[in-house]
């Protein structure tokens, strides 16, 4: 193999990935943690997790945490996207494919917040069960 065929597979993989995709990929790291702890954690009505948790979210799309503890109200909370910085690396070195491939895979993205701390609030109703009945006591 030449010295051209090896400079053309180098700058073909260099092009080809976008700066933001190397730097830190399509997903992020997001901490949960609750007061109290072992409160149940549903992220976009689909994945289930216990408090506290370390969620991998993809930085493609917002996401909604629910976070609910029996006895205590429930919480919502919205992650939503910003703009990383490792996108204007694309346009200086990866041009216009490295900024295309970072835009499909969402790695252009960081998510915020990045860390959720919630304390749950005690609920004004108490709920007991009994023979199959829900019964709900308002306080």
């Amino acid at each position: 193999m030449n010295l051209l065929n090896v400079l053309l597979i180098f700058l073909v993989l260099i092009f080809s990935s976008g700066c933001a995709t190397i730097m830190h990929g399509k997903t992020q790291d997001i901490s949960v943690t609750t007061n109290p702890a072992g409160a149940d954690i549903l992220v976009d009505s689909q994945k289930h997790y216990q408090s506290p948790a370390m969620l991998s979210m993809s930085r493609k799309d917002g996401h909604i945490v629910e976070i609910s503890k029996e006895g205590y109200q429930p919480e919502t909370v919205e992650i939503g996207q910003t703009m990383s910085l490792a996108t204007f690396g694309d346009v200086l070195a990866g041009g216009i494919i490295g900024y295309t491939v970072d835009a499909i895979t969402g790695a252009q993205c960081q998510l915020v917040p990045d860390k959720i701390n919630v304390t749950l609030e005690p609920s004004n109703e108490i709920i007991k069960k009994m023979d199959g009945m829900t019964i709900i006591y308002s306080r």
